[in-house]
């Protein structure tokens, strides 16, 4: 087996086995260098193909972005004619609650004026300031939910002049009585 050996590596010198051990030392990076280039290059080979393709499938791609574009500006008219239609809706039914309210508040004066301005109902013609507080939040109501007219005509200026009289005051107990 030595002679085999020998045979095959007989010829190899110490200087022989150093310069091969340095040459792999200088080869071995340089293959490795050309290894990372090499898959890099086939690694951007395939990019550029890539690119190539997408280029190629632009005019698909902008028709598929116009068309998705169509398509979400037809479903944002949908929306804005849904909310335009439910925005009429409540504008409506604001509007029908506010003449509700207002008829309210417009029978309330009435009522409230027919009693006091009564010398029947009301011999003193006098009310409580907390009676003519109530009457005069009341008209202020009636004014916020659009109302005029008849009430600044005729009913206000005959409540206006109404005797207060104060719950505190010896008048009170005669406006009580005298009230049916």
């Amino acid at each position: 087996m030595q002679s085999d050996f020998l045979a095959l590596f007989g010829d190899v010198t110490i200087s022989d086995i150093l310069i091969f051990i340095l040459g792999a030392g200088y080869i071995i990076p340089k293959l490795r260098q050309f290894y990372d280039w090499s898959r890099k290059y086939w690694q951007n080979t395939e990019k550029r193909e890539k690119a190539i393709d997408d280029a190629g499938n632009l005019e698909k791609f902008h028709k598929q972005s116009v068309d998705i574009r169509s398509e979400l500006q037809r479903q944002i008219k949908e929306l804005r004619e849904a909310v335009n239609g439910i925005i009429e809706r409540l504008d409506k039914r604001d509007k029908d609650d506010r003449e509700k309210r207002l008829n309210k508040t417009y029978n309330l004066i009435i009522q409230m004026f027919q009693f006091y301005t009564s010398e029947e109902r009301n011999p003193m013609l006098a009310w409580t300031a907390m009676e003519a507080d109530a009457f005069w939040k009341i008209v202020r109501d009636y004014e916020d939910d659009g109302g005029d007219g008849y009430v600044h005509t005729d009913i206000v200026p005959p409540m206006k002049q109404l005797k207060t009289i104060e719950m505190y005051d010896p008048e009170y107990q005669k406006l009580v009585q005298s009230r049916r």
